[in-house]
């Protein structure tokens, strides 16, 4: 009888984990995912507007958008799975933080550059030239060409070129542009490699309302590669 009594309890412990690493998961899954997102998106005008979207496969319910104020921007009563919203920032230039939180979601946070109707995206086409093999101890060019492809002068343009910290002798720098409709300009920062090892190179360009950033993986070697031709 007793056997049988801690057979039983042997079999009632194995669901009760069952169930709590289950329950668990749950929880986890359903209550605490990310679900909710920020993105911007170019219009045809030439703005950039900011959507608060739900990425998830479950409804999300009492939403709540701020600014790192406290202010808030926008209560959402529900987000379907996949629907997005456009925030209005329609009066704004500028740089802006902003959150979103609902109940058992994680909340999330986004900083954004949005541009008035009233004003004009810059545009902007660029090219990176950035060799992909160099040598420890020779210096060499990381370059970036932007060419002003838009119908009004841009001012100010700041190209800053920054990277991983211990590869490169020289330290980030800034240079400055700006640049005529039409016009094109080559921007060369020079740099000195000084271990082996696989790093990159960040260039930020920034503008009023406007902001890009790229970047090139480089790799540093102590010798040059030989290639033997066969013909």
């Amino acid at each position: 009888m007793f056997e049988k009594m801690r057979e039983h309890r042997k079999v009632i412990a194995f669901f009760a984990f069952i169930y709590l690493v289950f329950g668990a998961s749950l929880f986890y899954l359903l209550l605490y995912t990310p679900g909710l997102e920020f993105s911007q998106e170019e219009t045809e005008e030439g703005g950039l507007d900011v959507f608060i979207g739900n990425n998830s496969v479950h409804i999300i319910n009492s939403i709540e958008v701020a600014r790192q104020s406290g202010e808030k921007v926008l209560e959402i009563e529900q987000l379907l799975p996949g629907e997005k919203i456009k925030l209005d920032f329609s009066e704004e230039s500028g740089a802006i933080i902003i959150s979103a939180k609902a109940p058992y979601h994680e909340t999330v946070g986004a900083s954004f550059t949005v541009i008035s109707p009233k004003e004009k995206v810059p545009r902007i086409s660029y090219q990176i030239i950035v060799p992909e093999l160099v040598l420890v101890g020779t210096p060499f060019n990381a370059e970036i060409e932007a060419c002003n492809d838009g119908e009004e002068t841009v001012e100010g343009m700041e190209f800053e070129q920054n990277h991983e910290a211990g590869f490169f002798e020289e330290e980030e720098s800034v240079q400055m542009l700006s640049l005529a409709v039409g016009a094109c300009e080559n921007l060369v920062f020079s740099l000195t490699p000084l271990k082996e090892g696989t790093t990159k190179i960040y260039f930020n360009v920034k503008a009023r309302s406007y902001s890009k950033k790229f970047s090139r993986q480089v790799e540093i070697t102590e010798f040059e590669e030989i290639q033997i031709a066969v013909e």
